[in-house]
C-alpha cells in the first residue's frame, strides 16, 4: 500500500555563487532532466536544416561546423557526468554557443539562417541560473553573434539561400523553442508538486495549506458561502508503530489517506500536517455537510482494517461562514479543540466545534428582553 516514488539523485557538486542557497540548488537539479532532454531534442530538430545547409554549401568548413554542433549531443552528457551539474550547465551552454557561432560564420553571418538559433543556449540558462548569469549569457550571445557576422564578412561566406530552406530553418527554430519551453514547464510543475506533496501518502503538505486556504477563504467570502475544516487524527497510532513496526505504520497511514481521499468530494483538499494527523478543507460545505463527510470518513475507516489491523479516527469539525473571513490559525485552533473533545470522550467519533461567531449570531437573532 505504500506509495513509492521514483527519484533521481544527481551530484550537484559544491555550492557556488551560481546557486547561493539550497532552494536555488534544488530548483536547478529539478530542471536538470528537462534541460538534458531539451538539448537532445534541439540537436535532432537542428539536424535536417543543418544537413541541408551544409549540402547547399557543399564545402568542408560548413560540414565541419554543423558536425561540431551535432556532436555536442554526446559531449554534453560527458560534461554533465564528470563535472558538477551547476558548472556543467555553463560549460555546455558556452560550447553550444561557440559551435553555433562557427556555423553562423561559415554560413553567411548576418545572412545565415541559423543566426537566430544563438538564443537557444541563453534560454536554457535563463531557466536555472541567477539573473547575473543570464545577463552575462545574453551579452556573450550578442558578442558571439556580432563576431560571427564580422568574420563572415571578412571571409566572404554570404550566400543567397532558397526560400524553402529559410522557411524550414525558421520552423525548426520555432519547434526547438517550443520543446524547450514544454520541458521546462513540465520540470517546474513536477518540482512544485514535489515541494507541496507528502511523499508517503500523496496528500498535500503544510507548505500547500496556507495558499489554498487563502484562495478558498476569499472565494467563500465573495460567494457568501461556507468554508469548513476537518482535523483527523488516527487513534492509538503510536501503539501500532510500537507493536508492528514503522513500516507497517507507514502502510496504515497510506491506507488511511486512501480511505479519506475516496470519502471526500472532488473539490475538497486533504493535507498531511503531522505524523498521523490529516486536515481537510471543504469549500462550500456548511456545518451539517462537513459533519456528514467527517462521519463518512470515520465509518468507512472503521469498517476497513489495514491488512487486518483495526484503524479508527477521531475528527474535529468547524465551519466558517463566508460573510465572516476567518484566519487559518483561528479555524485550525477551533478544529483542534473539537478534536480534543472527540479524543477525550472516547475516540472514533466526530465532534463539531461551536465557533464564537455562532453564539454572536444567535444573540443577534434573539436579543435579550428588558
Amino acid at each position: 500500500m505504500t506509495r513509492r516514488s521514483r527519484t533521481t539523485t544527481i551530484a550537484a557538486g559544491p555550492m557556488s555563487r551560481l546557486c547561493p542557497d539550497d532552494w536555488d540548488l534544488e530548483r536547478f537539479v529539478a530542471a536538470h532532466a528537462g534541460i538534458n532532454r531539451s538539448r537532445r531534442q534541439v540537436c535532432l530538430v537542428l539536424l535536417p536544416p543543418g544537413v541541408l545547409i551544409a549540402w547547399w554549401w557543399s564545402t568542408p568548413a560548413v560540414w565541419i561546423a554543423v558536425g561540431l554542433c551535432l556532436v555536442l549531443a554526446v559531449v554534453n552528457d560527458l560534461i554533465a557526468r564528470y563535472r558538477s551539474v551547476v558548472i556543467a550547465g555553463i560549460l555546455i551552454a558556452g560550447s553550444f554557443e561557440l559551435a553555433l557561432s562557427a556555423v553562423v560564420t561559415a554560413t553567411g553571418g548576418i545572412h545565415s539562417p541559423l543566426l537566430a538559433w544563438l538564443i537557444l543556449p541563453v534560454m536554457m540558462l535563463a531557466a536555472r541560473y541567477r539573473r547575473v548569469v543570464l545577463l552575462v549569457a545574453m551579452s556573450s550571445g550578442a558578442l558571439a553573434g556580432a563576431v560571427a557576422c564580422l568574420l563572415a564578412d571578412l571571409l566572404g561566406t554570404a550566400k543567397a539561400y532558397p526560400s524553402p530552406l529559410l522557411g524550414l530553418t525558421t520552423t525548426a527554430l520555432g519547434v526547438a523553442t517550443g520543446l524547450i519551453a514544454m520541458n521546462l514547464q513540465s520540470a517546474d510543475i513536477a518540482s512544485r508538486q514535489d515541494a507541496t506533496t507528502d511523499e508517503l501518502t500523496g496528500a498535500l503538505n503544510r507548505k500547500a495549506l496556507t495558499p489554498l486556504f487563502d484562495r478558498m477563504s476569499k472565494e467563500a467570502d465573495a460567494r457568501e458561502s461556507h468554508l469548513s475544516m476537518l482535523l483527523c487524527d488516527l487513534d492509538h497510532f503510536k501503539s501500532i508503530n510500537d507493536r508492528y513496526g514503522h513500516a507497517v505504520g507507514d502502510d496504515v497511514l497510506c491506507h488511511a489517506a486512501t480511505v479519506i481521499r475516496q470519502a471526500i468530494r472532488a473539490e475538497d483538499r486533504m493535507f498531511r500536517i503531522g505524523g498521523e494527523e490529516f486536515l481537510i478543507l471543504l469549500p462550500h460545505a456548511d456545518a451539517p455537510l462537513a459533519a456528514g463527510i467527517g462521519e463518512r470518513i470515520r465509518a468507512t475507516l472503521a469498517a476497513s482494517p489495514a491488512d487486518g489491523i483495526p484503524v479508527t479516527v477521531s475528527i474535529g469539525s468547524v465551519t466558517s461562514p463566508g460573510r465572516l473571513r476567518t484566519e487559518e490559525r483561528e479555524l485550525q485552533e477551533l478544529a483542534d479543540q473539537a478534536l480534543y473533545q472527540a479524543k477525550s470522550s472516547g475516540r472514533n467519533r466526530v465532534v463539531a466545534a461551536t465557533p464564537p461567531w455562532t453564539a454572536d449570531a444567535t444573540a443577534a437573532s434573539h436579543p435579550a428582553r428588558l
